[in-house]
């Protein structure tokens, strides 16, 4: 998700050049020996015939592969003296502008059309104010917040553009689907799915809140990463309501926080390029039967479940 290629080795030994600076003594031996960087008699330290080449860090033709398919992010690793080659850099801008476009794109109820869901509106009134303003997106408007009430389902799933509503549109129906019958096959009893333009994570709480449920999975679009492919990426935020008064004073043990009201399980990178939205649908029912089995979220539910696998050892 939070993949970038960037140029900064680039930029920084440009800096050296025109301000007359060499690297910190340590590293620039270093990197002599590898060929990164030459040194002349009089101390003038250039770029060597190894700079930019990462295929120096690799054994074998098989293992640079692998490392180029672990980072798709990185367009290309070849320059052309201190920025990438053309091609290269037109990737990359390629990439930044689907980026951007999905940024600015909006969620559309007509690819929604075979999913039962409510539809509600955060107190942003525009996708530029979703942007600008994020706490806008945290609460849901107050024409919605009278359309609903107290529902005391087990579950709630919420769908929302966030960052990338492509990222919804890519991945929401596998998913949803495979989620709603694992949770199902459980006997947890889900409210209708919602469905809200603008929004942001912590609008879990709200509608937590305002539905009483025990659990609100949220399905949000990611911010758009390095490559084209991961503008179609999306997360699930699982928060589990700390209703009940044991409970939350064994969060608030655990975390040190009085204010605690929610807890959080993150599942992110879900799209083709990840974790696939058919997959994602099972490691999230997963872990939402974990979440309420254990009454705990996030940190804390990961150490009960890893004291739970010991006691069976």
């Amino acid at each position: 998700m939070l993949a970038h290629f960037v140029n900064s080795g680039h930029d920084d030994q440009t800096l050296r050049e025109v301000h007359n600076r060499i690297p910190a003594p340590e590293f620039l031996e270093w990197a002599k020996e590898k060929g990164i960087f030459e040194q002349s008699p009089d101390g003038q330290v250039t770029r060597g015939s190894q700079w930019g080449n990462p295929r120096l860090f690799c054994g074998s033709v098989v293992e640079f592969q692998r490392l180029r398919e672990s980072l798709p992010s990185a367009p290309g690793f070849d320059n052309a003296g201190p920025r990438p080659v053309n091609e290269v850099q037109r990737t990359l801008l390629l990439n930044q502008s689907v980026g951007r476009e999905a940024v600015h794109s909006r969620l559309r109820e007509d690819v929604l059309e075979n999913i039962d869901f409510r539809v509600f509106a955060t107190s942003a009134q525009s996708r530029l104010e979703h942007l600008k303003r994020p706490e806008l997106g945290t609460m849901l408007s107050s024409e919605s917040l009278e359309s609903i009430g107290p529902e005391n389902k087990d579950i709630q799933i919420v769908i929302t553009d966030g960052l990338s509503a492509e990222a919804v549109h890519h991945n929401i129906h596998d998913m949803l689907s495979v989620l709603e019958d694992g949770l199902m096959s459980h006997n947890f009893s889900i409210g209708r799915h919602i469905l809200v333009h603008y929004g942001r994570v912590k609008l879990a709480e709200c509608i937590g809140d305002t539905v009483c449920c025990k659990l609100v999975i949220v399905l949000i679009g990611e911010r758009p990463g390095g490559n084209a492919l991961a503008s179609r990426s999306m997360s699930a935020y699982l928060a589990y309501r700390l209703n009940d008064t044991e409970v939350r004073k064994q969060a608030v043990k655990y975390s040190g926080s009085q204010g605690i009201r929610y807890e959080y399980t993150l599942i992110s990178n879900i799209y083709m390029g990840g974790l696939p939205a058919l997959e994602a649908g099972s490691v999230v029912t997963e872990k939402a039967i974990q979440i309420l089995t254990h009454k705990a979220a996030g940190n804390r539910l990961e150490e009960i479940h890893k004291e739970s696998l010991n006691r069976i050892i």
